[in-house]
């Protein structure tokens, strides 16, 4: 190493042990350090053990490190107790999320639960079954409603009623409209018609259609078994 090199060597050591140390009223690097970790922990217990360990350390600066010449000890002391409060808002904010991705991933697995159910439930019900949103448009059909009107449950995803059963549309949008309006099921409705499976035929069914209600009570759509 040259002579030339020894200055800048000087300053580069000085600023490391500046940061890192508390020589002066700059935030002390470790600080820093432990804020990405409050972040990039996962766990509680990880959070809070690296805030209570910031806040000791944060004893032995204010202690051994030097008085900076002029400054007035309030302003230490200020210096150091931003830094605490620093380090525990962000492990509040953080602890926080965790909390709320914890009851996010519990709601998701209980609603994956419940649509594996529903799912389940609409593949091996004995009775037609179909669910309709508030524009009367399928979201939901299972095997058997969809054998007896005539085609595969994928063809009626996405259509509305009258796109998809015209043949029956006029007696179906009347009952789905009166559940969406008054909140209230329509139970044992006598349905006459045909359709793409029985052209030819004119069939008889028995439907109940019952609200579906989102989570402040609202009818989201209808669901019906015939």
């Amino acid at each position: 190493v040259g002579p030339q090199a020894v200055p800048v060597i000087r300053k580069v050591a000085l600023f490391l042990a500046d940061v890192w140390v508390p020589i002066d009223l700059a935030i002390p690097m470790y600080y820093v350090a432990a804020l990405l970790f409050v972040v990039a922990l996962p766990g509680r217990r990880d959070k809070f053990l690296v805030a209570i360990t910031c806040t000791l350390l944060a004893i032995p600066d204010y202690v051994l490190a030097p008085a900076v010449a002029g400054a007035p000890e309030w302003l230490r002391v200020l210096n150091h107790s931003l830094s605490v409060i620093v380090i525990w808002t962000v492990t509040l904010v953080a602890l926080r999320h965790t909390r709320d991705v914890e009851a996010l991933r519990a709601s998701e697995r209980v609603a994956y639960g419940r649509l594996a159910q529903l799912r389940t439930t609409y593949a091996s019900a004995p009775v037609g079954l179909c669910f309709v949103d508030r524009d009367l448009r399928y979201l939901a059909m299972n095997n058997t409603l969809a054998e007896m009107h005539g085609h595969p449950p994928d063809f009626y995803l996405g259509k509305t009623v009258r796109e998809a059963t015209p043949e029956l549309a006029d007696v179906g949008e009347e009952n789905y409209r009166r559940v969406i309006n008054t909140g209230r099921p329509v139970l044992d409705v006598e349905v006459d018609g045909s359709t793409v499976a029985r052209p030819n035929e004119k069939r008889h069914w028995l439907a109940s259609y019952h609200p579906v209600r989102d989570e402040n009570g609202a009818v989201m759509g209808v669901n019906v078994a015939v």
